[in-house]
């Protein structure tokens, strides 16, 4: 298994749950069937109607990178927001502002600058949390308000065209460097938004643009209304330890 580094960005479901990995949550993944909602045709008219159900539900989310070692599933909660995420060996947790981190031995024991004791304690299947960073953490997964909050990047995207019944196709710049003395421009990117019956978010595919092998990711959403309840882990599972980077590693886009 390989540490996660993941320049320029980037399905499996996570189901009800088993061992430790899942204590204190619970997720029934039977929302009720609904009839087709009318769609408007007019790109910016449909992403309105969009973003204003989008955190109304529940909902399974999911990242699809080019890299599959990038992939992860999980569950968000609506009304709290509280969400966890499970990828290649780990879980990450987000209860409030608080992040909780579990992993097994051969995860723990990766290149991510963990004390002894946070390897010791992950190896034998305890959870990990840690104070945020000063300067905040650097991927959209890590900040406030996800998943809801990716519906911004289709709203700040531009010459959306209509690719399919319920698929557009647009251009979206990208962040400028937080390096004062970089000379690069934004990168752009290439944006496809898909909707699902209902007229909300089915899935938001960026491309970076000049196009590169390995780059391209998506946020994908099912199964809205699901019941979910995300809680903390046990307080006697979790092992303060000082921050060293590896939530921005884990989950870099």
């Amino acid at each position: 298994m390989r540490v996660r580094r993941m320049v320029g960005a980037g399905v499996a479901v996570l189901l009800a749950a088993s061992g430790a990995a899942c204590a204190n949550s619970a997720v029934d993944a039977s929302p009720t069937p609904r009839p087709p909602a009318s769609i408007p045709a007019d790109p910016a008219a449909a992403f309105a109607a969009a973003k204003a159900l989008f955190g109304r539900e529940s909902v399974k989310v999911a990242l699809v990178a080019g890299d599959p070692a990038f992939n992860y599933t999980g569950v968000v909660e609506s009304g709290t927001n509280n969400w966890e995420v499970k990828g290649d060996g780990f879980v990450v947790r987000r209860i409030g502002p608080k992040f909780y981190v579990q992993g097994g031995a051969e995860w723990a024991r990766q290149d991510f600058s963990l004390t002894p004791a946070a390897v010791d304690h992950l190896a034998a299947g305890g959870w990990v949390h840690s104070a945020a960073p000063e300067h905040g953490y650097s991927s959209t997964v890590l900040a406030d308000g996800f998943p809801w909050n990716l519906s911004g990047s289709v709203t700040r995207a531009t010459g959306f065209t209509k690719t399919g019944d319920r698929s557009f196709e647009g251009r979206m710049p990208g962040r400028s460097s937080n390096n004062p003395v970089s000379t690069q421009p934004p990168r752009q990117y290439e944006i496809r938004v898909e909707l699902d019956e209902q007229g909300r978010f089915a899935a938001i595919r960026f491309e970076p643009l000049p196009k590169a092998p390995g780059q391209s990711f998506a946020y994908t959403f099912s199964e809205y209304g699901l019941q979910a309840k995300i809680a903390a882990p046990p307080a006697e599972d979790v092992l303060e330890t000082p921050y060293s980077g590896f939530l921005d590693l884990l989950l870099p886009t």
